[in-house]
């Protein structure tokens, strides 16, 4: 990996590239925040639990969360473990 620079986004997340200037936004590789990794875990986890329970309708942090969005953070997830 030598040659490789690297530089933190705004939101906290990193891009890792040979030369980050000229980089279009579709090239860069996207690393998620520990904070969106502790997000997607509470979604999934309330999410199959409720799903245990029969309960039909899954808040986090006040947001109905639907299926679309329990799919997104069950990927996030998986990126997570491939990388541990």
């Amino acid at each position: 990996m030598q040659g490789l620079q690297k530089a933190e986004n705004g939101d906290g997340s990193v891009i890792i590239s040979e030369n980050l200037r000229f980089l279009t936004d579709t090239e860069k590789t996207y690393y998620p925040t520990p904070e969106q990794f502790a997000l997607a875990h509470e979604i999934v986890d309330t999410y199959d639990d409720n799903e245990k329970k029969g309960i039909t309708e899954t808040y986090v942090q006040g947001k109905l969360i639907c299926a679309a969005v329990y799919k997104e953070a069950k990927e996030l997830l998986e990126v997570e473990k491939q990388n541990h």
